[in-house]
């Protein structure tokens, strides 16, 4: 599994297309194609550009810290 940081936030990569996959031969780039791929794919909620690729992926929400919890718990 490969992780991701973009920015201030954190992703788990679930795949990589590269960008001519979505481009037809005369360099229109179909991005209804991209948001189908997104859709498709099991928990992917974001889509991130290279200059080469696509990268389909899952977006990391903000961890709690559990140590808290616990002690909020049983106090």
């Amino acid at each position: 599994m490969n992780f991701l940081k973009n920015n201030d936030d954190y992703y788990i990569v679930h795949r990589e297309i590269p960008i001519h996959n979505f481009t037809s031969k005369s360099g229109v780039m179909n991005m209804e194609m991209v948001k189908l791929w997104r859709d498709y794919l099991i928990k992917v909620d974001h889509v991130l550009r290279t200059e080469t690729s696509f990268i389909f992926v899952e977006t990391i929400q903000d961890a709690q810290v559990l140590e808290e919890l616990v002690e909020e718990t049983y106090n």
